[in-house]
């Protein structure tokens, strides 16, 4: 394989810092043919999922079954080989500005949830692949990437996922200037009053009127002695006290809730299937409605390693992902905590740093997003332009970063353009890495 070994350079321009002394080294996509395309692709799932495989052999097979479904499926599963790929094909520009990022952007993980506020809101919802600093250029491909994806397997010919991508890029250029002209990024925030006329307004309205203890009925009863229990249903499977008892042990935010009960959460997601993910139970002391707390698994950044992506290595990888949900949404989730604890302990994956990190937060009940495969294409470029501003927004709130970001644009006045070519023929690379992870 083609390999790089490159220490990260110092913060161009923008205030986020980069490491000195870390370096990378993944195979890049490989130049020779067919055969050695498909190992790659076979030898970057093994890689990036090795902990997994070993441990949890069923969980590996299932997320390689959820990935085989389709191109945007694949996509969502593997984004160490996507982010190489950009790292040979479309490398970004030595120059441009970094930022802190989710890691992960693509068209479903933004959604609904109500925030730490109390309050009913569509933003980034996804933190487990967040990373120190990378090019701002990757999140920006990544989503394109994904709505054309989405685009393409909802039926849509291509020049309406050409016009959806560039829908979401035009969005994100417009706001991040109107933010470097005008401020506002800090109360930037997208919920039923702000949100434009179309699909993403409609959620959250519909959203809002759903009582939130409806949600928490779905997966519980409450037996005569007014104690609430997990009731076993397709996804929600009720687990032993003593895995309760191991968690909250484990957990200092979890010591302060009365946990009463606790159950495996399935099919959540795609690249965290193997990972284990519970519900927990609390029923407050007061008499008050029970809320379900989610407690689940996070293993390092798929992008560890990937050329011009830094990503601190720390023991407790939770803490990581909770800050960057603390701290790139305006409102953020309503996180509780992290903690580590000895695998076996807890039924989870082994990871080569010892300890298994675990994140808590609280499930809020509306958290939702859209089903693609049945959006018209308006609707499309609806949802994509709502998600470029909110892309510009968890930019323009880092420091120093919309100044930067304004001045390589206005260095770069065809940049929009070329980065809707790059994700058409990064959507290509994504085909063909299917295909060939098909094969494997």
């Amino acid at each position: 394989y083609p390999s790089v070994s490159t220490p990260a350079g110092p913060a161009p321009e923008s205030g986020v810092p980069t490491s000195t002394t870390e370096s990378v080294d993944l195979p890049l996509p490989p130049d020779g043919g067919k055969d050695a395309r498909e190992k790659w692709v076979a030898d970057m799932f093994e890689l990036s999922n090795h902990e997994v495989a070993r441990d949890n052999p069923s969980g590996f097979a299932e997320k390689k079954q959820k990935m085989l479904e389709s191109p945007y499926a694949y996509f969502r599963g593997e984004d160490t080989a996507f982010n190489l790929d950009l790292s040979k094909f479309a490398p970004p520009d030595p120059h441009e500005p970094r930022i802190s990022s989710p890691g992960d952007l693509h068209a479903l993980n933004f959604g609904t949830y109500r925030s730490a506020q109390g309050n009913l809101v569509y933003d980034v919802n996804d933190f487990d692949e967040a990373v120190s600093s990378q090019p701002f250029s990757r999140d920006i491909l990544r989503d394109a990437t994904s709505w054309i994806l989405a685009s393409r397997e909802a039926g849509h010919p291509a020049s309406h996922q050409e016009e959806i991508a560039k829908a979401y890029v035009d969005a994100f250029v417009k706001q991040l200037k109107e933010f470097a002209r005008h401020g506002g990024s800090h109360h930037f925030v997208i919920n039923e009053k702000t949100a434009p006329d179309g699909p993403v307004k409609s959620l959250l309205a519909h959203l809002g009127k759903t009582d939130p203890a409806h949600w928490v009925d779905k997966f519980t009863t409450r037996g005569a002695d007014g104690s609430y229990q997990f009731v076993k249903t397709d996804t929600v499977i009720p687990q032993p006290e003593s895995l309760k008892d191991a968690l909250v042990a484990a957990s200092p935010q979890l010591q302060h809730a009365n946990v009463v009960a606790v159950a495996s959460k399935l099919d959540s997601g795609t690249a965290s299937i193997g990972l284990p993910r519970y519900y927990l139970l609390e029923q407050p002391q007061d008499g008050s409605s029970p809320r379900i707390l989610e407690v689940k698994q996070e293993l390092r950044s798929a992008l560890a390693g990937v050329p011009d992506v830094h990503v601190t290595t720390v023991a407790n990888r939770s803490a990581q992902v909770a800050d960057a949900a603390a701290t790139l949404p305006a409102e953020p989730y309503p996180q509780l905590g992290s903690f580590l604890v000895a695998p076996a302990a807890v039924g989870a994956v082994s990871p080569d740093s010892g300890e298994a990190s675990f994140l808590v937060r609280e499930r809020p009940a509306a958290k939702s997003s859209f089903d693609l495969d049945t959006m018209k294409s308006h609707e499309m470029v609806s949802v994509a332009q709502v998600q470029g501003q909110l892309t510009a927004a968890y930019m323009a709130r880092q420091p120093g970063v919309t100044e930067a970001l304004e001045k390589f644009l206005d260095d770069h006045p065809h940049w929009a353009e070329e980065q809707v070519t790059r994700a058409t023929a990064a959507a290509g690379r994504v085909d063909e890495n299917f295909h060939a992870f098909k094969k494997d």
